[in-house]
């Protein structure tokens, strides 16, 4: 029997632990900017729907079969996921450097360089989402008070965290578009370069960090 505290439990632990993932920054909140900044708040409602074509299928996949998921993550498929993960960032921001280099050095004009060509946000947000491990492993370990909490209250537990999680998603990757194209109107043509160099130097660390903490004692970040 399914209890009024139950359901009011679950929607605020899955909606407060959710922020925690949810606003903090990482190669998809650095992708979004960066494609944001042409597309404004567009770009990031695609970047989410991709996002969540992703997290609804493997949260689905945890509620039903988290132990097995928790295994393969920390195994050789994991390793392989991180790899995949850390080329797509590092090409992802090797685009990025270079177009805004184009850009600041004028052999461009702003909005025709070939970053746009990568111009499938959707498919970004899933690849970001998807080959990123510790996104995955995140909803294993911070996330699972969630997933533990929903497997008690069945099919109605899953169907709230979707409910309580996903609109932080979209709200989140559609305010930092949004921002993102404003910023870039207010900062020219010269400022806009400069921050694509930028993003994209950082997505490059958030890239090599992924594939140094998997592997290593190291991390590039705190």
């Amino acid at each position: 029997m399914i209890t009024v505290n139950e359901v009011i439990k679950l929607i605020y632990l899955t909606a407060g632990v959710s922020a925690s993932g949810a606003l903090s920054p990482g190669p998809l909140t650095l992708a979004t900017i960066a494609m944001g900044s042409k597309n404004g708040w567009r770009s990031g409602l695609m970047m989410a729907i991709g996002h969540t074509l992703v997290e609804v299928p493997y949260v689905t996949i945890l509620f039903y079969f988290f132990t097995y998921t928790k295994v393969i993550l920390q195994g050789a498929i994991g390793d392989v996921i991180t790899l995949m993960g850390g080329l797509i960032v590092l090409y992802f921001a090797s685009l990025t450097i270079r177009d805004g280099v184009r850009c600041l050095g004028g052999f461009v004009k702003l909005g025709t360089n070939a970053y746009y060509g990568m111009k499938n946000p959707i498919l970004i947000g899933a690849l970001f989402t998807g080959l990123n491990v510790w996104f995955l492993l995140w909803w294993l370990s911070i996330g699972l008070e969630i997933i533990s909490l929903a497997m008690k209250l069945g099919t109605v537990g899953l169907t709230l965290v979707f409910a309580s999680h996903l609109w932080l998603d979209y709200m989140w990757l559609i305010l930092v578009a949004e921002t993102s194209r404003r910023g870039t109107l207010i900062m020219g043509s010269r400022g806009h370069s400069v921050l694509m160099i930028v993003l994209g130097l950082i997505l490059a660390l958030f890239g090599v960090n992924m594939v140094l903490r998997r592997f290593t004692s190291l991390s590039l970040l705190p």
